[in-house]
């Protein structure tokens, strides 16, 4: 801060500056979500660049967070996160990029998380028509209702660790879980409720 500025600055200055910056962000989003959701407005193209796509990957999770001066209280930080694909590294890498990532957040009500993230999609992108977008994340039902504000998702997964998850919890050590990543790997739709419904019954047989 010294060399960009010049001159020595407190740390007190530097907390003003960022709570007053903060109130009149916070302030914007709010206009910016209320002509959205209550008069239908699509926000501004605020820097002139806004892109029309096809489809856009949505994930959003949570973590838990102690409360200054609270012992006992704990706060939920949401986030959000969108982008339009991803790209190798290098022509050579088997490593990918995710391109396009924009990030949202705060500690926030899941209402709150998923107006500003619509209404900050909205500002950037425009959907082509039949365009399918995709929200991604644990098995969380507030997760889920943010299909309710961003009207192009179409699609929601589970990520691969809950989806993993699930299964193991469902299934336990049966000797379908391989065989139904592998079937999910292949994108068959039909061979994991061939295989889901065989175990099914195996486990009943067991059971009896």
């Amino acid at each position: 801060m010294e060399n960009i500025l010049e001159t020595s600055t407190s740390h007190s200055s530097i907390f003003n500056w960022v709570q007053k910056e903060g109130s009149k962000l916070a302030k914007e989003a709010k206009t910016k979500q209320h002509d959205f959701f209550n008069d239908g407005l699509i926000p501004d193209d605020k820097y002139g660049d806004r892109k029309e796509i096809e489809h856009l990957f949505v994930e959003a999770d949570e973590i838990h967070i102690p409360l200054q001066e609270d012992d006992k209280e704990k706060g939920e930080l949401k986030l959000g996160m969108s982008y339009q694909g991803w790209e190798k590294r290098h022509p050579m890498s088997d490593e990918y990029n995710l391109t396009g990532k924009k990030y949202y957040g705060g500690v926030f009500s899941s209402d709150e998380l998923w107006k500003e993230t619509a209404a900050e999609i909205y500002e950037d992108y425009s959907f082509a028509n039949g365009s399918i977008s995709v929200l991604c994340g644990d098995g969380a039902d507030w997760i889920t209702t943010g299909r309710e504000y961003i009207p192009q998702v179409k699609v929601r997964f589970l990520d691969k660790y809950h989806l993993n998850k699930n299964l193991f919890k469902k299934l336990g050590r049966s000797k379908f879980i391989p065989k139904l990543l592998d079937n999910i790997k292949e994108n068959d739709i039909d061979k994991p409720r061939e295989n889901l419904k065989k175990s099914k019954t195996i486990q009943t047989e067991k059971n009896r």
